[in-house]
């Protein structure tokens, strides 16, 4: 099983087990980039007990990480979405099938267009 740790000045150490898809309740963790041997997109799941969910903290499962190789331009597309909130195929197909009016909810719409057949690759 092949694995990426990922090591940032004043963070703490992830590792990330290398798989080609991920299961639904797992979410694009726009952490920071991971290129060992290319581009990897990092995804975590929620921890399972989070005292500050309701103000809207997510905290992950550190156990959870998994990384997946994109290309460059999927790279970039899925980590841009990500800090706009389109981080999970259930959150592009919802936002695809919206008819939104804010500029916002458009801008995220216009990326969950671009990312949702990577996000259909990528999950179970």
């Amino acid at each position: 099983m092949e694995e990426i740790i990922l090591r940032s000045f004043n963070c703490p150490e992830y590792t990330f087990r290398v798989v080609e898809r991920v299961p639904n309740n797992y979410f694009v963790w726009n952490i920071s980039q991971i290129e060992e041997t290319g581009c990897y997109i990092p995804f975590a799941k929620k921890h399972p007990r989070n005292p500050y969910e309701k103000d809207g903290i997510i905290l992950i499962d550190p156990d959870s990480l998994l990384a997946v190789k994109v290309t460059k331009r999927e790279a970039n597309y899925l980590r841009y979405a990500a800090g706009i909130g389109v981080n999970s195929k259930s959150v592009a197909n919802k936002l695809v099938e919206s008819n939104p009016r804010e500029k916002y909810r458009k801008e995220q719409k216009r990326y969950a267009e671009k990312v949702i057949d990577v996000f259909r690759r990528l999950y179970m």
